[in-house]
């Protein structure tokens, strides 16, 4: 019995040190080729729902607070065109810093009774 609990556990461990691996790899495949806010804006149904990565300068940071008190912001993230970003939290930026965002890019994001378009709901690399 105490054998096959072992087993049970390593066996555990290596599913999990191998979707770890995965991951990390998926992970370097978006950052190693970002994408143009010019080819997301030409190709916007194509990457409707999909995980991209964009380098752009901040523009119009706003940090916010939800009526259910959950904190986020939202800003531009130019280089010759603009995306908007959304992104839970306070991130520590400015206007008019370099950044590189990873995120799901949505032509039209739904939330509750509010629509959104040509957003990404990024994460800070």
């Amino acid at each position: 019995m105490i054998a096959k609990l072992k087993s049970m556990r390593r066996s555990r461990r290596v599913l999990v040190l191998s979707l770890g691996i995965v991951f990390i790899g998926l992970i370097g495949y978006y950052i190693a080729d970002p994408t143009s806010i010019a080819q997301l804006e030409s190709n916007r149904a194509s990457y409707d729902g999909r995980f991209v990565t964009i380098r752009g300068t901040v523009r119009a940071h706003v940090q916010r607070t939800s009526r259910i008190g959950n904190p986020y912001s939202t800003f531009f993230l130019c280089d010759d065109r603009c995306v908007r970003i959304f992104t839970f939290g306070y991130p520590n930026i400015a206007n008019g810093d370099t950044k590189i965002i990873f995120g799901r890019y949505s032509v039209v994001r739904r939330v509750g009774y509010a629509r959104f378009y040509n957003e990404i709901e990024g994460y800070f690399l």
